[in-house]
């Protein structure tokens, strides 16, 4: 009876490895399927197959990637931190995923010990992959979220700290869609936000950044239908082509109710847009830019509304360019050129207020060359002045 009792204790042992072996990785003898069917993971390991993951310790490896994951375009991986850390080295990652269908990495703390590779990596080629990111705390590496490409994104509710560059993601195959809400980004060294690909419907909003901003704190470029709204974003740069945002080739955005704040008129624009089209900026602060605080370039038919833009180094709200935008109800004052730019040809200015410009640059507005002067510079062609603009200066406006 006994021998027997032995022997059935080794048939259910050896079940349970085998159990978790075919669900895609394959531990030491003592691991057993965690409760509510998930698989323990406690030392660096790969997982080829779909299913439910749940770290059980720390884990740590200086030389190869911790987590790998190995798929064929079909797999759904859920990996549950579970409050745990995993640590990469200088030159490794802590999460790498190849081919999943859907990704689900949640709740608890990445951290690379250099500052060359990426904290996770997704590479995918399928055309309906998804990824999911919440509730976790990343630290050191080159960047956070490195993804080419991901078409389905939610980044939610994570706090990166130190890290090179927070999210990067490149599509080159398919539009990105998805939410980025509710991160903190701390002291990030170049981008905290950069989608350089094709995007459709993709919200950002209620994110923390400071970043030095190498060339831009956060960078969209060929959106359509963007959202960015109630965010933060700090540009602690002094380098002269750092943006705080910047959206390029952009069509039917929408920038509102953020915060987009220089330090000491460092850096360059606050919000620039390249190629905006048939969009909106309405309703945000943006100050202490070492360039203008906002700024249009080569962009038509956009409504600047109800903005507040000043102490910066240029002029507040700056038309550089662009065609049968609408400057209404903003509020531009003790900026260092002029409260309001205009050029371009066939743009509509009206309820603005602007007081207090240096006006440290010459203006030759055609028809009318001191009007406003320095709160208000018109080099535009066609520009019409609609409602009542509260901009002193002889004559008026």
């Amino acid at each position: 009876m006994q021998g027997t009792s032995r022997h059935e204790s080794l048939l259910t042992r050896c079940r349970s490895i085998l159990i978790a072996c075919s669900l895609g990785v394959c531990l030491a003898a003592t691991s057993v399927v965690a409760e509510e069917g998930r698989v323990p993971i406690f030392e660096p390991t790969t997982i080829t197959q779909s299913g439910k993951y749940v770290v059980t310790r720390d884990i740590s490896d200086a030389t190869n990637t911790v987590i790998l994951i190995n798929g064929t375009g079909t797999e759904t991986v859920d990996i549950d931190l579970n409050g745990f850390t995993i640590t990469s080295g200088p030159s490794n990652i802590a999460v790498r995923a190849n081919d999943t269908k859907s990704l689900v990495i949640r709740n608890g703390f990445l951290v690379n010990t250099g500052s060359t590779v990426s904290n996770v990596e997704v590479v995918s080629t399928g055309a309906e992959s998804a990824a999911v990111f919440e509730d976790l705390v990343i630290s050191g590496g080159h960047t956070a979220l490195h993804m080419t490409p991901v078409h389905n994104l939610v980044v939610r509710n994570n706090v990166m700290n130190g890290v090179g560059r927070g999210i990067y993601i490149v599509n080159l195959l398919f539009p990105l869609r998805g939410i980025i809400e509710g991160n903190v980004m701390n002291d990030v060294g170049t981008q905290g936000i950069y989608l350089p690909s094709p995007s459709e419907g993709v919200q950002i909003r209620r994110n923390s950044i400071s970043a030095v901003g190498n060339n831009g704190v956060v960078i969209i470029q060929n959106g359509t239908g963007l959202m960015f709204e109630n965010n933060m974003v700090l540009n602690e740069s002094a380098d002269p082509l750092s943006f705080a945002l910047k959206l390029d080739d952009c069509i039917s955005c929408a920038v509102r109710n953020n915060r987009v704040l220089g330090v000491s008129q460092g850096g360059r624009v606050g919000i620039q847009l390249n190629y905006v089209h048939d969009s909106q900026v309405t309703d945000n602060i943006s100050s202490g830019h070492g360039e203008d605080g906002i700024k249009l370039t080569e962009s038509d038919r956009n409504t600047i509304l109800r903005n507040v833009s000043n102490d910066n180094a240029l002029s507040g709200i700056r038309v550089f360019s662009g065609s049968r935008n609408t400057i209404e109800g903003n509020a531009s004052h003790d900026n260092g050129q002029f409260g309001i730019y205009i050029n371009g040809s066939f743009n509509r200015v009206g309820r603005n207020s602007a007081s207090g410009n240096a006006g440290a640059a010459a203006c030759t507005a055609p028809g009318i060359p001191t009007c406003g002067v320095p709160d208000y510079c018109d080099e535009g062609t066609g520009t019409t002045s609609f409602l009542d603009n509260l901009i002193p200066g002889p004559p008026p406006c």
